[in-house]
């Protein structure tokens, strides 16, 4: 995973809360799968999960397609960490 600093962490947080407060079932459903078929290690498994998914071009399309859209309003999908606030 790469190495975020606290406010990416914050930001991608706020993100990923923002998307699963108005997620589907199916896309629910979808982010289970790809955490049962990439298990991340460590306390922040959905953190880890999505920052290795945004690090990965064959875990990205995996990714529930709100959830991309959502990170890619902010820019997090054209190569980096540096957000702005959300």
């Amino acid at each position: 995973m790469s190495q975020l600093s606290q406010g990416n962490r914050r930001s991608l947080y706020a993100i990923f809360l923002a998307w699963l407060s108005q997620a589907s079932t199916k896309e629910t459903d979808q982010l289970d799968e790809l955490l049962d078929k990439h298990p991340p290690q460590g306390a922040r498994s959905v953190l880890t999960l999505v920052s290795n998914c945004l690090d990965d071009p064959v875990l990205r399309p995996q990714l529930p397609k709100n959830l991309a859209l959502r990170l890619q309003a902010v820019n997090w999908l054209q190569g980096g960490f540096a957000v702005r606030a959300v």
